[in-house]
C-alpha cells in the first residue's frame, strides 16, 4: 500500500495501517516546486507505507510565533507526535531536500527505539558544545520515531516549546538532552546492509536507545556515490531549486559538485 495523506481535523481516510509513515513539511516557494518529485522518489522507494505531507492547507496554529527561529521544527515535531500518539507504527520524518536513493524499510527495522541520520564536521557539528562531547552530531533532517520512543520525544518536544536549552531546534534540544544527562553511553554498532559494512553510533539514555547512523547511509553535499540510502543536499548549493530537482533524475557523476554548507 502507497498512497499520499491529507491530514485534516477529522483525521485520515486510509482504512489501512501502513508499515510506517513518511512524513515531511513543505513550507515555502523553494520547497513546493520539489514536492511532486519527492513524493514521487519516497513512492519508488518503499514498501507499505503512507506518506503524510504538512503544509498551509492543513496546518493547525503554532504554539510558537513564526518569527522564531525553527519553528519548522516544533511544527514538525508536534504532528509527528500526533502521528505516533494515535498509531503503533514508526514515523518517519524526511525534509523535502533529502531525497532517498533506495528503499528504507532495512533502516527503519533496526532495533532501536529512535533512528537519526549523522551530522557533517563530526565533532565540530551543530551545535559544537555537545558534538564535542559525543564526537559527532545528530542531523534531524532524517529521523525515525518508533512507538517505543513516545514518551521520551515527547519530552525533548517540551524543551523545544520552552527553549530550555535556547532554542527551539530539535537537534539543539535533542543533543543537549544527551549530553547533559548523567548517565548516557555510546558505542559503535557495525551492521551489513546489501552486503556493505556501516558503522552505527549507538546512544543509550533514559532507557531508550539511539542509532545515528553511518554518515554513509543517509549522505550530506556534496555527494558521491557509496551505497547510500538518501542524499540530504541543501537546495542552494545545487544553484537553485531547478537544479536540486535534477538531483532525482541524473547521475550524480554527471552533476555539478557541490560544497557542504556550515
Amino acid at each position: 500500500m502507497m498512497s499520499t495523506l491529507i491530514p485534516t481535523k477529522e483525521g485520515f481516510e486510509e482504512s489501512e495501517t501502513p508499515d510506517y509513515y513518511v512524513s515531511t513539511l513543505c513550507i515555502g516557494e523553494r520547497f513546493e516546486p520539489v514536492r511532486p518529485h519527492w513524493e514521487k522518489r519516497v513512492q519508488e522507494t518503499t514498501q507499505n507505507a503512507a506518506i503524510v505531507v504538512y503544509d498551509e492547507t492543513n496546518v493547525d496554529q503554532l504554539p510558537i510565533s513564526r518569527d522564531d527561529y525553527a519553528w519548522w521544527d516544533v511544527l514538525r515535531m508536534k504532528k509527528n507526535i500526533e502521528l505516533l500518539q494515535t498509531n503503533e507504527v514508526p514515523v518517519v520524518h524526511c525534509d523535502l531536500d533529502l531525497i532517498l536513493v533506495k528503499d528504507i524499510t532495512p533502516i527503519i527495522q533496526l532495533p532501536y527505539d529512535m533512528i537519526v541520520s549523522m551530522e557533517h564536521y563530526g565533532e565540530d557539528a551543530f551545535p559544537k558544545e555537545c558534538s564535542q562531547k559525543l564526537g559527532f552530531g545528530l542531523c534531524t533532517g532524517f529521523y525515525v520515531l518508533k512507538p517505543t520512543c513516545l514518551e521520551f520525544i515527547e519530552g525533548i518536544y517540551s524543551n523545544m516549546l520552552s527553549k530550555k536549552y535556547g532554542s527551539h531546534s530539535d537537534q539543539v534540544c535533542l543533543m543537549n538532552h544527551i549530553t547533559k544527562s548523567k548517565h548516557y553511553t555510546v558505542h559503535n554498532e557495525v551492521i551489513i546492509l546489501e552486503g556493505v559494512s556501516f558503522t552505527n553510533k549507538i546512544i543509550v539514555v533514559d532507557g531508550i536507545t539511539i542509532c545515528v547512523l553511518d554518515f554513509d547511509l543517509i549522505t550530506r553535499d556534496p555527494v558521491r556515490q557509496n551505497n547510500q540510502y538518501g542524499n540530504h543536499i541543501h537546495i542552494p548549493n545545487a544553484g537553485s531549486t531547478e537544479e536540486f530537482i535534477r538531483f532525482f533524475y541524473e547521475d550524480i557523476e554527471n552533476l555539478p559538485d557541490i560544497t557542504a554548507y556550515y
